[in-house]
């Protein structure tokens, strides 16, 4: 019997490997849809660097119409610039308008703002299997004017693909696949002109990772590497080098509930929090408030808070929680994960006893430094590391 399981485990295994998975956009619904890319980048202008902070645009698009397996978009995009703050300010608003075929190949409509190619998956016209690569046309455009020239460049590239393998992800299951391409030659600045002092040199290398969410049928995030480096006419150069990191969401019925679950909390609690949906559900912030330094009892100025949300939970009975404790990488390893989980397990009491929410299938857990949403090198770092999160989870 034994030997029977572990042949059909390895019947199973082999299957995996052997049968190909068909990669395409597969939106069903006019669905809401937005992508947010942040850029991490350095420039260098003739050797000397220029300063030029994080970048960040978010796209808002609604899909309008999927006609013969063309997705149809309409949107905005906004751009913003990080300020000497470490925040975000708003630079710009574009309004786009493009469509994109189950493949990925993307059309923008004329007068509208360019729509990045970089990144995007473009699929071929059949099923892929793990560790297949295949090639796919492309286009990439550098917007010359942040780097203080005018104009564009309009790079045609031939980009290399890799389906490596799955990953599971926040309960999803994800395509790992890998992409890059290099390009080397002359390209015209804008290509209504023509003449040497038009033409630049262009050295592109780019490479990234992307995770596809195999449910849904769309890109879930990617992380990539660039290096453009520009040789102009009259001898100028110009070095453009860093990281991109994009994350997709695509707006289904269960994320619309926990959008109105957010907004439920929010006006409960009153005030302002730091909440936000995750796939898992909603996520309440409650930072270092409710314990002293290397403390795991909770201070009592700060019980009013974990009372808002046990009276939020004794109203809505369809929601369990789940408790996770943080803490920055300062002292022990191993000391950091029992203070964690501690004091996770001090809001699960709460919760648990004093607000006598037994009917809650609450879990708890600690995690240490391991999972930092900040900088530990600073000061400001370590205080948002530093942090108790509540998950709202909605019950099936």
């Amino acid at each position: 019997m034994r030997k029977l399981l572990l042949l059909s485990l390895l019947i199973l295994a082999l299957s995996s490997e052997l049968y190909p998975f068909v990669f395409k956009f597969n939106i069903k619904e006019k669905l809401p849809y937005n992508e947010e890319t942040t850029i991490i980048q350095q420039i260098y202008k003739n050797g000397k660097r220029l300063f030029w902070p994080r970048v960040k645009t978010v796209l808002n698009a609604k899909i309008d119409s999927i006609v013969k397996k063309e997705i149809n978009y309409t949107g905005s995009i906004r751009y913003f610039k990080e300020t000497s703050e470490s925040a975000y300010e708003y630079k710009a608003n574009r309004n786009i308008e493009f469509s994109r075929n189950v493949y990925g190949k993307i059309k923008a409509y004329s007068g509208h703002t360019y729509i990045s190619r970089r990144g995007l998956p473009l699929f071929i016209n059949n099923n892929i299997r793990k560790n297949e690569t295949w090639t796919a046309n492309s286009v990439d455009l550098i917007n010359l004017r942040p780097l203080d020239r005018p104009g564009k460049i309009t790079i045609p590239s031939s980009v290399k693909y890799k389906y490596i393998n799955d990953v599971n992800q926040d309960g999803s299951i994800l395509a790992k696949i890998s992409y890059s391409y290099k390009t080397s030659g002359l390209f015209w600045i804008n290509k209504d002109y023509s003449g040497y002092q038009n033409l630049v040199r262009v050295e592109a290398r780019v490479s990234g990772i992307i995770l596809w969410d195999k449910k849904i049928g769309m890109p879930y995030k990617y992380d990539e590497q660039f290096n453009y480096h520009l040789l102009f006419a009259d001898g100028q150069t110009i070095l453009n080098k860093g990281r991109a990191l994009k994350i997709f969401q695509v707006f289904t019925k269960q994320y619309r509930e926990k959008e109105k679950l957010l907004e439920n909390i929010r006006k409960h609690l009153g005030g302002k929090h730091n909440l936000k949906v995750t796939k898992r559900g909603v996520v309440l912030n409650l930072g270092r408030i409710l314990f002293d330094t290397g403390k795991s009892i909770i201070r009592l100025n700060a019980i009013k808070h974990l009372i808002k949300v046990a009276k939020f939970l004794n109203k809505h009975k369809n929601i369990n929680i789940h408790i996770d404790g943080h803490t920055d990488n300062v002292g022990g390893y191993h000391l950091n994960m029992r203070l964690s989980r501690r004091r996770a397990q001090s809001v699960y009491k709460f919760f648990v006893l004093q607000a006598e929410l037994k009917r809650l299938k609450t879990t708890f857990k600690g995690w240490g430094p391991a999972r930092p949403i900040a900088d530990n090198s600073s000061k400001e770092g370590r205080q948002k590391n530093r942090r108790v999160e509540i998950t709202f989870l909605l019950k099936p």
